[in-house]
Order: structure tokens, then C-alpha cells, then sequence
């Protein structure tokens, strides 16, 4: 396991596929979690222990994960996924069944999404966010539930910053992309709600207080992004940003809904960040 909740869960989901494939025992390995990080990565927490998962074995030694690791078997990385992109997912099975070990991380992950996000949207008995699971939610997410419930439209706005805006590619989706959304809907939609979760909410309550029925919610942190993903998912419609895989699996781990609107920004939406200013060379 590696990231954040939203890529905890887009590696689990693929583990839980091929586990199924295979009929053989999963096993997650949180060891990464164990230590801290080094001041060049944002500080991580392991989740998904808070939702409600299938059985499975959570390793947190770093010697036994070292030795699970040495184990002979086939890995689902970057390098072998890239060197399938031509190759549908499905085709790999029989591939994958033939080895004794299978090791998942992010790039077997979102490799193999289609399929895993099929796999379980028909485990209809075993939501990852069951009805007494709402037993977890401290009385300020309540209220907020509370508050998504009373909407006739209630809308997730997800805005992703934190790190992206240091990113050598530029992925900051800008404030005109939610200004321009957000506007829309308050044209098609019978007053909607604007619920609005970020890593940066300070600067979201500086470009989106002036609207009208906008709610920040801003009591969870890194260590209880669960939760801020669990009451986005209860929202009917979504603006998003499509680099954030957090974004992302916010409608995924909704309800369905014919008549829901999801807005995905694209790379036309991206901002200039000054990180990318700061290393261009002057003229």
C-alpha cells in the first residue's frame, strides 16, 4: 500500500479482483505506514482499516513484508503495465493465475480499475460504506450529513491542491474551473448546496465565500479523510478535478443515479502554479 485513502483504495479493490481470480489469500501490506515520512512527502495515513472491507490479512511488519517480497511472483508496477497498455485487462487473467504470488501496487491498480470498479459495484451485500457504519461519524459530520440529506440538491465540490501545486506538470486545476461549474448548477438545479471538501480550505473560503449556499467542510484531516469521502459520496451531483484519484472515488462510492451531474475539469482547467514560474528561466 502507498498514498493516500483514494489510492488505498483503487490498490484494494484491484487486490481484491485478483484474489478472486486466483481463489488465494489477500494479504495488505501496510508496513509503509509504520514509519514516518520523510519531510519531502506529505504525511499519510492507513485507512483502510476504517471501512468496511473483505476479510484479508493487514501486514505491519517491515521484516515480514521484506520477506513477502522476496517471495518468487509476478508484479503489477508501472513498468509491466505501461508495457501493456495495447492488451485488454481481462486478457491477463489465465496470465496471472500461472503465478504463485501477485504483488499490486498503484499502477496494477489503476490498470486493472474498470474491472475492479465492476467487480464491486456487484458486491451489493458488501458496500464499503455500510448503513452502521454512520456510527463512526463524530457529531460535526453528522451535522453535515444532516445537511446533505435536507438538500433537495446537494453538491460535492472537490477541490485537490496540497501538493499538486508544486508539481513539475502543472496539475492545479484553477478557480475558474469551480467558479464556471458551480455557476451552472445553480442554473439547472433546484437550489442546490454547494458542500465543499479540499486539502486547502483556506483558499477555497477566499474564492468561493461570495456564493450563495456554500457550505466548507473543514473539521477532517488526513487522518480522517474516510469520513470526508463518505459524506461526499452521500451528495447527489459532483464537480471534480481529474487528477485527483480522491476526486474520482467520490461518485464511484455513491448512489446511483440517472438523473445525477458529474463535472470533471480537464487539462484546459489547469493553472499556472508558481512553482512552475519559479523554475522558468527569466528572458
Amino acid at each position: 500500500m502507498s498514498g493516500g485513502l483514494a489510492n488505498q483504495i483503487i490498490i484494494y479493490k484491484a487486490a481484491v479482483l485478483a484474489s478472486s481470480w486466483k481463489e488465494s489469500a489477500l494479504f495488505v501490506d501496510a508496513s509503509g505506514y509504520m514509519t514516518k515520512e520523510s519531510e519531502k512527502s506529505p504525511a499519510r495515513n492507513y485507512q483502510l482499516d476504517q471501512l468496511n472491507l473483505s476479510a484479508h490479512v493487514t501486514i505491519r511488519s517491515k521484516e515480514f513484508s521484506r520477506q513477502m517480497r522476496a517471495l518468487p511472483g509476478f508484479s503489477l508496477t508501472k513498468a509491466t503495465t505501461e508495457s501493456r497498455k495495447d492488451v485488454c485487462e481481462g486478457d491477463i487473467l489465465t496470465e496471472l493465475r500461472e503465478f504463485g504470488v501477485l504483488f499490486i501496487d498503484i499502477w496494477g491498480g489503476l490498470f486493472l480499475r474498470k474491472l475492479s470498479n465492476s467487480f464491486f459495484r456487484d458486491l451489493v451485500d458488501k458496500p464499503l460504506f455500510p448503513p452502521e457504519w454512520e456510527s463512526k461519524l463524530s457529531d460535526q459530520d453528522q451535522s453535515i450529513l444532516g445537511q446533505i440529506r435536507s438538500s433537495p440538491n446537494p453538491v460535492a465540490v472537490h477541490v485537490r491542491r496540497g501538493d499538486f501545486s508544486t508539481h513539475d506538470g502543472g496539475i492545479l486545476v484553477g478557480a475558474q474551473y469551480y467558479l464556471r461549474s458551480m455557476e451552472r448548477l445553480s442554473h439547472e438545479l433546484q437550489d442546490p448546496t454547494f458542500f465543499v471538501f479540499s486539502d486547502e480550505i483556506p483558499w477555497c473560503r477566499q474564492q468561493f465565500s461570495s456564493l450563495p449556499s456554500t457550505v466548507f467542510v473543514d473539521h477532517n484531516d488526513e487522518s480522517t479523510g474516510y469520513k470526508d469521502l463518505f459524506l461526499a459520496s452521500r451528495c447527489r451531483h459532483f464537480i471534480l478535478s481529474h487528477p485527483s484519484t480522491f476526486s474520482k472515488q467520490m461518485p464511484e462510492l455513491g448512489h446511483a443515479d440517472p438523473d445525477r451531474i458529474i463535472i470533471m475539469s480537464n487539462d484546459s482547467d489547469f493553472e499556472e502554479s508558481a512553482f512552475l514560474r519559479e523554475k522558468r528561466p527569466s528572458n
